[in-house]
C-alpha cells in the first residue's frame, strides 16, 4: 500500500478522524471497527503479514511494514517542509534535546502519585486472583497476570456475568497505568507549548478520560466479584477504595476530561440518523 492510497483513506468520509485516539483498544467490544481507520489498516498489515509468512518471507516483510497507527498520526499532521541542508546539524542537535526533555518527561509521569496508585492497583488485583507468585511471578514478572482463570480456591466463573467482570478487570488492569501517564506527559508538554490555545479541546483530557472510564468499568467489575463473592469482601472493599481515590485524584489533576468529546464516541453522527 502506498502513502497515497493511505492518504485516500485517511480522507475516506466513512472512517471517522481520530477515533482511535481515545478508545480501550477492545476491538472485539467496539461497535466503530467499521467507522475506525486503525482498525482497518491494522486487519490490512495482518493480512500482509500472513501472506509474507506463508512464503517464508515474514521477517523481511515484518521489518519494512510501518506501524499503521504512526502512519495516520502523520496523515493527520500537516507534511513537514524538505529540510535545508545546511541546518541539518542545528536540527539533529534541537531533537536530541527535545528527545531528552521527553526522556524526562517520561520519568516524571511515571513517578506520579496516579501512576504509583495505578501499579499498586495491579498488585492489588494480581494478589486477590492469587497470581503471578514463586517461580509463575519471578519467570513472569511483577506486573503479569499470569491466567485468565481465577486460582483462588472456591472460585469459579460460573455465571457469564462474573467472567464478564473478571474480562474486564483483566482488560483494564494495565490499561489504566499507561493512559495514566500519557495523559501526564500530555498535560507537561501541552503546558509547555506556548501556542497551545487555552480554550482547545486537549489531548491529554481525552486521554485522561478513557482512563477515567476504564476506571469506572473496572469498579463495576470488582463491584459483581464482591456480590459473588462475599467471604471476599475484606480483600475486595480495598481495591474498590483504591479505585474510588483515584477517580477521585484524576478528576482534580485533570477537570476538565470529562468535558472531552471524543470523536465517535461522545458526539452525534448525522450520517447514522
Amino acid at each position: 500500500m502506498s502513502l497515497d492510497d493511505m492518504s485516500r483513506r485517511a480522507n475516506d468520509p466513512r472512517y471517522i478522524s481520530g477515533i482511535y485516539n481515545y478508545c480501550d483498544s477492545w476491538c472485539e467490544r467496539c461497535a466503530f471497527t467499521d467507522r475506525c481507520l486503525n482498525f482497518a489498516m491494522r486487519i490490512e498489515f495482518e493480512e500482509l503479514a500472513e501472506e509474507a509468512r506463508a512464503e517464508r518471507e515474514a521477517e523481511d516483510s515484518l521489518a519494512e511494514l510501518l506501524d499503521p497507527l504512526d502512519i495516520i498520526e502523520e496523515l493527520d499532521s500537516p507534511a513537514d517542509a524538505n529540510e535545508d541542508a545546511q541546518t541539518a546539524d542545528q536540527h539533529d542537535w534541537e531533537m536530541d534535546e527535545f528527545m531528552a526533555e521527553e526522556e524526562r518527561i517520561s520519568e516524571r509521569a511515571s513517578t506520579h502519585p496516579l501512576v504509583q496508585a495505578a501499579e499498586a492497583y495491579i498488585g492489588m488485583a494480581n494478589d486477590w486472583f492469587e497470581f503471578g507468585h514463586g517461580q509463575e511471578r519471578l519467570a513472569s514478572g511483577p506486573h503479569y497476570l499470569i491466567s485468565p482463570e481465577p486460582a483462588v480456591e472456591g472460585l469459579e466463573t460460573q455465571s457469564q456475568e462474573i467472567r464478564d467482570a473478571i474480562d474486564v478487570i483483566r482488560w483494564y488492569l494495565f490499561f489504566i497505568s499507561v493512559k495514566l501517564q500519557r495523559a501526564l506527559r500530555g498535560l507537561e508538554s501541552e503546558a509547555r507549548d506556548p501556542d497551545f490555545g487555552d480554550d482547545m479541546p486537549k489531548d491529554s483530557d481525552g486521554t485522561a478520560k478513557i482512563a477515567l472510564i476504564a476506571i469506572d468499568r473496572s469498579t463495576g467489575a470488582w463491584a459483581t466479584l464482591m456480590n459473588a463473592y462475599p467471604e471476599r469482601r475484606t480483600t475486595t472493599l480495598p481495591i474498590l477504595a483504591l479505585l474510588a481515590r483515584l477517580r477521585h485524584d484524576l478528576e482534580v489533576e485533570f477537570p476538565a476530561a470529562w468535558a472531552f468529546i471524543r470523536p465517535g464516541f461522545d458526539e452525534i453522527d448525522d450520517a447514522q440518523d
